[in-house]
Order: structure tokens, then sequence, then C-alpha cells
């Protein structure tokens, strides 16, 4: 069902996610009770997914640091701490099997470059990652691009984030407004 897809995206606990995890490991311990009516931790558990959860572990790790703050928040963001999920994130995309999973780690590793300010390895991120994966065509490519564009454009060069935000524009709709606020050309030329 979409909306237990949904749930354990967006709205599972990390430590939820993390006793599935255990779940699927042991065979002996049962989903965890809050999830024991969620037909895709079932799933997952069934079936031995442990690239799936672990990616959606990964994933809440993630998520304070790269989730919209309060705008009158000024605290620094943790760099270091988001570097070390970088590495984490790394170590574990070279033994995915999966491509679809694959394709997800490597949103979340260029996303948090982009967060923490490392714009260079926004775009070393992208030439490592993306050969490395094989997938069918998914939006999810979009908003890679949409951070690789934004280090571009952080870098000075604004004529190749320009066209990048120009076919995240053209081809991604749920990211068509950040993309045309992003675009910057400032002449004819």
């Amino acid at each position: 069902r979409t909306e237990d897809v949904s749930y354990m995206v967006y709205k599972a606990s990390l430590s939820d996610m993390q006793e599935l995890r255990t779940a699927i490991a042991s065979k002996s311990i049962p989903v965890p009770f809050s999830l024991r009516g969620n037909s895709f931790a079932r799933y997952l558990e069934r079936n031995g997914c442990t690239e799936t959860v672990d990616y959606l572990i990964f994933a809440k790790e993630c998520e304070p640091y790269v989730t919209q703050r309060d705008a009158w928040d000024d605290t620094p963001r943790n760099v270091p701490d988001m570097e070390r999920l970088i590495e984490k994130g790394l170590q574990r995309f070279l033994y995915i099997k999966s491509h679809y999973i694959r394709l997800r780690y490597a949103y979340q590793l260029i996303r948090l470059a982009h967060y923490a300010g490392k714009y260079e390895q926004v775009l070393e991120l992208y030439a490592y990652l993306m050969p490395k994966i094989d997938n069918d065509p998914s939006l999810i490519e979009y908003w890679i691009e949409g951070h690789r564009a934004g280090a571009l454009r952080a870098l000075g060069d604004n004529v190749e984030a320009s066209y990048r935000y120009a076919l995240v524009f053209q081809y991604c709709p749920s990211r068509r407004e950040s993309a045309l606020q992003s675009f910057l050309i400032r002449s004819d030329r």
C-alpha cells in the first residue's frame, strides 16, 4: 500500500528502522510493534531486504542535515558530522547490488556535500558515483542534477549551472520552481 511506503519513508523513526533491521537479521525477533500493521515493513522483513532498510536508516541519519530549517535558525550545520556521513555512505555504496538503491545513496551523498558547502566535492561525487549506476530513468536524477547545478553556480560557472537548471525545469515538475529561481544569466552572451 502506498500509504505504508509513505509512512516508512517520511514518518517512521530511526529507532523503528533499526529495530526492523534487527528483526530481519535475527528471524526470531518480530517486526517492531509500531510497524506490525505496515505492509511495506512486513514485505521488507519477509524478503530480507536489508539493502533497502539500511538505506532507509542512512536517509534518516542524513535528514537533520538536509531538510528545511527554520529561516531564523542561524546555527551552523555540523559539517564534520556531514562529512562522516558522506564517508559512511561512500563505503556502503560500493557494496550495494541494487542500482535502484545506489541512485538513492548517490542523491543523499551529493545532497549532503551540497548542504555542507563542499561544492567541489559535489562535482567529484557526481563524476564518481553516477557512472556506477545503471538504473531506469528517475526523477531522482534531476534532483541530483539540481544539486550539481547549485554547486556549479556556487563555484561561479553560471552558464553551465543555468543549462543544468533548464534541464531540471524541463523534465522535473517537482523541482521546476526552484530551478527557475536558481537560473542566473546576466547577459545575452
